[in-house]
């Protein structure tokens, strides 16, 4: 799960590839790996579940997928941790 800003994702990663960025509050935006996997369409209604309660969502897009990676710092130099994808 990431949070991130309209303008990350539609002028710095640029790749929506389906809907709309979320106008509303309980719209989300998911990945493209999220709608193969999960079989999912915009319109489609889900739950995020969360140590602070459940919260319901409508998908309005869907996006590129972003991988992202995990440093530490070790001996004085970065190493990767792990790759999220």
């Amino acid at each position: 799960v990431v949070g991130a800003d309209e303008a990350i994702l539609t002028k710095i990663y640029n790749n929506l590839t389906e809907g709309h960025y979320p106008e509303k509050s309980d719209e989300i935006l998911l990945s493209n790996r999220a709608k193969e996997q999960l079989s999912l369409n915009i319109g489609d209604a889900v739950t995020l579940c969360t140590p602070a309660g459940d919260f319901n969502y409508t998908i309005s897009g869907f996006g590129g997928d972003v991988t992202m990676a995990v440093m530490t710092v070790e001996n004085g130099s970065w190493q990767v941790e792990k790759i999220v994808l």
